[in-house]
């Protein structure tokens, strides 16, 4: 197989390539050898999505390093404009994948959210979890910058009162797709939804459903689908903050203060319910 065009993916970066062999095309994730496990993480990540048999996940091809490279090689599907159908579809094939469920919150090996680390200690309470593993190494993260103080105070103030949204709403570990932005799914066949790019561990569902609202949303079918389905605890709207505030803390740890004034709003607005 050769690339359509050549590139050199640098310290910290995975550069995405369409490849072809003589007879097919493949999707190729590229990256230093200090991206591998990385790479690795994304493998699990598919294929636990690909056992659970509710939703089209890319076939992983090959996995491996050169002397220098690593490289994760999928299938290429060639995605078409998302529409009514696939997104019907999406919320009734993502209610049934949150169905797959485990005792206990977390995953038995750490992974990554975009380039940042994630770390899944398996937890029998999902406060705990969210708190230990999830907001507390991304206000590190920031405090460690320098710059985000106002952040880390205010992080701080609602862990401490974390257990206020959960009164009366005790959710399961449902099996997630973890990083369910609008760039992470696609159609295929005019009506296939396909979902790729995972972060996944057990947690809430609701989590995937807010990280689906949060940078630039889906199409409203998908929600009414996903309801019809499992319908969602009425203080969902309260939480999603909650959750997005996690996704907003990483792009402010990895591309800056264009994030800060979104990230502070969530905050305030989550302080003003306890």
């Amino acid at each position: 197989m050769e690339p359509e065009y050549i590139t050199t993916p640098t310290p910290g970066q995975v550069i995405k390539l369409k490849v072809r062999s003589v007879d097919n095309n493949y999707f190729l994730k590229l990256g230093l050898l200090t991206e591998y496990p990385l790479l690795v993480a994304e493998q699990t990540g598919l294929d636990a999505l690909k056992s659970a048999q509710a939703v089209k996940i890319p076939e992983v091809v090959f996995i491996g390093t050169t002397s220098t490279h690593s490289l994760l090689i999928t299938e290429y599907l060639e995605l078409k404009a998302n529409n009514f159908l696939s997104g019907k579809r999406l919320g009734e094939q993502l209610a049934a994948l949150h169905r797959h469920t485990n005792e206990f919150f977390g995953l038995g090996e750490n992974n990554w959210i975009g380039l940042s680390p994630q770390m899944n200690n398996w937890s029998a309470n999902w406060t705990d979890f969210f708190i230990k593993y999830r907001l507390s190494p991304q206000c590190l993260m920031a405090s460690r910058k320098g710059s985000q103080s106002i952040i880390e105070k205010k992080v701080n103030l609602l862990m401490e009162s974390m257990e206020l949204f959960f009164t009366q709403y005790k959710p399961q570990p449902s099996l997630l797709h973890g990083d369910l932005w609008s760039g992470n799914w696609g159609t295929i066949n005019e009506e296939t939804p396909v979902i790729f790019d995972p972060a996944i561990y057990y947690g809430d569902r609701e989590a995937d459903l807010a990280m689906s609202k949060l940078f630039g949303g889906f199409p409203n079918i998908f929600y009414e689908a996903y309801n019809h389905s499992w319908p969602l605890d009425s203080g969902f709207n309260l939480r999603q903050n909650l959750y997005n505030l996690y996704h907003l803390l990483n792009h402010l740890n990895l591309f800056g203060e264009a994030y800060l004034n979104q990230t502070n709003a969530v905050l305030d607005q989550l302080l003003s319910e306890i």
